[in-house]
């Protein structure tokens, strides 16, 4: 029973060797000896086996240009792994680099303890009018104690004065 070779997508192509391809020439040469050796005649024959090693031949380049293919596609394959690799070691890289999810919740809990920005704004813009204020009072204050202490002395000078004279 002859064998015949199915082509199908890249992906389903089962290639075969030199080897292979000869000796299943040779068995279908020889079940077409057994078969038609009554049948036909011996030209028929030799046409029908030159056209059998024809489409031999061509399976055979089919088969070799497929592996190409499938050599060129294995490199691709093995570059591109290469570069993801050497981008996941970056990454691995890149993480001993940054906070763990321990250390972060740990520090995330210490941040109920400190004040948020904005609370520190609001009481910045509350404190500060009032500081000014207060400050403008400490300055009236002064002023004023500079010139109660000259009349306090003049005051002093015109007493010792009067004094002085009785």
């Amino acid at each position: 029973m002859a064998q015949e070779l199915k082509f199908t997508t890249h992906a389903q192509q089962k290639f075969a060797s030199n080897a292979e391809l000869n000796t299943r020439a040779e068995k279908i040469v020889a079940e077409f000896e057994l078969k038609l050796s009554v049948k036909l005649d011996k030209a028929t024959f030799n046409e029908k086996v030159l056209e059998l090693e024809k489409q031999i031949e061509k399976s055979g380049k089919k088969a070799a240009n497929h592996a190409s293919k499938a050599s060129e596609m294995a490199q691709s394959v093995k570059k591109t792994v290469e570069e993801n690799n050497k981008q996941i070691d970056e990454l691995r890289d890149q993480l001993d680099s940054k906070l763990s999810r321990e250390e972060g919740s740990r520090l995330w809990g210490n941040f109920s303890r400190f004040a948020v920005y904005d609370d520190l704004k609001e009481l910045y813009q509350r404190c500060l009018p009032a500081i000014s204020k207060f400050e403008d009072q400490l300055q009236d204050f002064v002023t004023d104690s500079a010139k109660l202490k000259l009349v306090v002395r003049r005051f002093d000078e015109v007493i010792s004065t009067k004094a002085s004279k009785f």
